[in-house]
């Protein structure tokens, strides 16, 4: 029976300086400037809302962690960050494998 793809996000998961690398291209001072938005985004991971911020904007962002996403089988990255015990790791590498 094949994996779901939160599995194989959980399973293949990069590492965290393969992580470290892709949030750089995307921190405030990648993006010329400060980001507001990151303490409310995702208070309990100022790094991720970072990178959600760069890749989509403030708007996008937190629309992008609140609806369903067919690489996380229909689920959205909130609930996967709130529900599932190495959540940050899955939706991380879900958004280092996003087009941008």
């Amino acid at each position: 029976m094949p994996m779901s793809s939160i599995e194989t996000l959980r399973r293949e998961y990069p590492g965290e300086p393969a992580w470290a690398h892709f949030a750089a291209v995307f921190s405030a001072d990648a993006m010329n400037g400060p980001q507001g938005g990151t303490q409310s985004l995702l208070p309990d991971d100022p790094g991720l809302a970072e990178t959600l911020i760069g890749m989509f904007g403030q708007d996008g962002a937190a629309g992008w962690l609140n609806r369903p996403i067919d690489v996380l089988d229909g689920q959205s990255p909130a609930h996967i960050l709130s529900t599932h015990p190495v959540g940050c790791r899955i939706v991380r590498h879900a958004l280092m494998r996003t087009p941008v």
